[in-house]
């Protein structure tokens, strides 16, 4: 099973916002060069589910938890 298979749903808000959350993130790690296409190739899924590159994955994962975090607040 993939990582990103074990997220629960989420709203449309929400996906909304975990892509914000990643998009800051990445641009707090890389900083204002960051290559929009770059890291949409590395995160595009092969056939096993993971993306080509796992930290974006697993920074992606992080974004939703923390916007689920906010979901039960």
């Amino acid at each position: 099973m993939a990582l990103l298979d074990e997220l629960p749903n989420l709203s449309a808000r929400e996906a909304y916002l975990a892509m914000v959350e990643f998009l800051t993130m990445e641009f707090e790690l890389v900083g204002p060069h960051v290559h929009l296409g770059g890291l949409v190739s590395e995160m595009l899924l092969e056939d096993s589910g993971e993306s080509a590159d796992p930290g974006a994955t697993h920074q992606f994962f992080e974004a939703v938890q923390r916007v689920l975090v906010r979901r039960s607040a």
